[in-house]
């Protein structure tokens, strides 16, 4: 569910949690703009043009986020913190450092071909970490049938290769 980034299961999870708790973490984790008023199953898959209701998150709230959760800052269990880095393990990279991370997809049409893509990442060695967030958006309809996370994924394993890192 996680590393596929399954929205189905997604769906089915949220309401769960129940509306008063999931907005509880929004809030509690500084989350965005901690809107889910679109539906709790559907708030963060709104299109980032639509002028209705939506959760959005900038990159650099993203990388705020994600240097909480991996300095255990977000209030919530230490057995919580261990699990979501333990379900976000994605890979070793060939030089040694564990990347951890999220994808993300979206597009703005309903045919699916102008794609909108995000990877928020965590990656370490054990001595040294990082965190990266790569957001982007075809500038033309594409005929490319992927979407945008794996995308997005792949955009910054090779900025991390060209840093030395992968």
């Amino acid at each position: 569910w996680m590393q596929d980034s399954i929205v189905w299961f997604s769906e089915r999870l949220t309401p769960r949690l129940g509306e008063e708790r999931f907005r509880k973490y929004l809030y509690a984790f500084h989350y965005g703009n901690e809107d889910i008023s679109a539906g709790l199953t559907k708030a963060w898959l709104v299109p980032p043009d639509s002028q209705g209701p939506a959760l959005k998150i900038s990159a650099y709230e993203q990388v705020e986020f994600m240097k909480n959760l991996w300095t255990s800052k977000l209030n919530v269990s230490p057995r919580a913190m261990k699990i979501t880095k333990d379900i976000t393990y994605l890979e070793t990279s060939p030089k040694g450092f564990r990347l951890s991370g999220k994808t993300g997809s979206n597009s703005y049409d309903t045919n699916v071909k102008i794609r909108i893509g995000w990877f928020v990442a965590h990656i370490d060695n054990g001595t040294k970490e990082y965190i990266a967030v790569t957001n982007f958006t075809d500038r033309v309809p594409t005929d490319e049938m992927s979407f945008g996370g794996p995308k997005a994924k792949e955009i910054t394993k090779k900025i991390l290769d060209d840093e030395g890192l992968w």
